[in-house]
């Protein structure tokens, strides 16, 4: 999409879910294979966006998270309508809240889809009640009822208090 964003104006849906990786193996998936020379388009798209968590973003697509891969997914489908995140690619989720937060709560951040199409979204991220394998999620789920046009939000979010306790002992 990044050769031809007109694409993305044509995706309407996404749905991102995956087999529980946490509940089998007891930690996130491996990191994906990365090849830097094809990256070098997508750090350059990222570098124009000019996020504060550019370099962040970066060093996560070149050690192969694929969170921060579905988060330049996102930057490009400005008419998405539907969006499902569950089980994997919930989990792992800091860069994408964080690329959401971004569009839609910093308006000089033009770059970015304002995902005003965006009617329907569904993030389920499992709470199996593993406190080592929980990923606090409240402030990147929240974000998601910013977008301006929403008509079915279904998420489920962390307890901060319990992660704090949790990340406290």
């Amino acid at each position: 999409m990044l050769n031809r964003p007109e694409l993305g104006c044509l995706v309407r849906s996404i749905i991102l879910t995956g087999y529980s990786w946490l509940k089998w193996h007891g930690h996130l998936p491996r990191k994906i294979p990365v090849d830097d020379s094809r990256l070098d388009e997508i750090v350059g798209a990222i570098e124009r966006i000019k996020m504060p968590f550019g370099k962040l973003w970066i060093s996560e697509l070149r050690s192969g998270t694929m969170n921060a891969f579905v988060a330049v997914l996102l930057s490009q489908v400005p008419r998405l309508e539907t969006l499902s995140f569950s089980l994997n690619f919930a989990k792992e989720w800091v860069l994408t809240g964080r690329m959401l937060r971004a569009a839609l709560l910093e308006p000089r951040n033009t770059a970015l889809p304002k995902f005003d199409h965006l009617k329907k979204v569904s993030y389920y991220a499992p709470m199996d009640g593993d406190l080592m394998n929980r990923i606090p999620n409240t402030v990147h789920a929240m974000t998601l009822f910013y977008l301006p046009n929403m008509e079915d939000i279904r998420v489920n979010i962390e307890n901060p208090y319990s992660c704090l306790a949790y990340q406290s002992t």
